[in-house]
């Protein structure tokens, strides 16, 4: 009797030891692999950066630079005010001045909507990704690299101008630097051909 209560006993430890295992095992979390798996495990978000003057709206409340900005989201910037989502290892979204946009990601993907102004983006290898212009036009990335569809270009940023941004901006004296040096420059190769004309035909001596 007492034998078999012993057998017992030590098949009833068994059975709570490989339990407790199985739990353990259950409960631990799983470590990701690939570069996918990681951004899988983790909330993905993006982070809002602005540049300008002006003022940038997250679904209509207007918010500073630094905020978080989720799947779904609306973004409008205005006149004087450029704007970049970042998204982590996935890609980013730059918005130009007077942009107004909506946009949706997971770990696999990106998309991006305007409804009006200009916007470009970028995603990351083994991520695809979608652009609506503000005209219709779908643009997309395969995926197979990291690529870059759409203009964003931050005509209201003194960092990162457009060309035709950097005239407006560049005066001096009230002229645009190129006017202004040709000026210089052409100022400068008329007083060096009267000075060398002088020189070569000097003038008569007094008889």
């Amino acid at each position: 009797m007492r034998l078999n209560l012993k057998k017992a006993s030590q098949a009833l430890a068994l059975v709570l030891i490989f339990a407790v295992t199985q739990v353990y095992i259950m409960a631990a979390p799983a470590t990701p692999d690939s570069p996918k798996e990681r951004t899988s495990s983790a909330q993905l978000f993006g982070r809002l950066s602005t540049f300008g003057a002006g003022k940038v709206a997250v679904n209509g409340s207007i918010v500073p630079s630094g905020t978080t900005v989720l799947s779904g989201s609306q973004l409008q910037t205005s006149e004087t005010a450029g704007a970049s989502v970042s998204l982590g290892t996935i890609g980013k979204v730059d918005l130009a001045p007077k942009t107004k946009l909506t946009l949706v990601f997971d770990q696999n993907s990106i998309s991006v909507n305007v409804d009006s102004g200009d916007a470009s983006l970028t995603t990351s290898e083994g991520i695809t990704g979608s652009l609506v212009t503000s005209d219709g036009k779908t643009l997309t990335t395969d995926g197979k690299s990291t690529a870059s569809v759409g203009t964003g270009m931050y005509a209201g940023d003194s960092r990162s101008p457009s060309p035709q941004a950097s005239n407006r901006a560049c005066r001096i004296a009230g002229i645009p630097c190129a006017l202004f040096w040709a000026m210089v420059g052409g100022g400068t190769f008329v007083a060096i051909f009267f000075a060398a004309t002088r020189g070569n035909n000097p003038s008569p001596s007094n008889q």
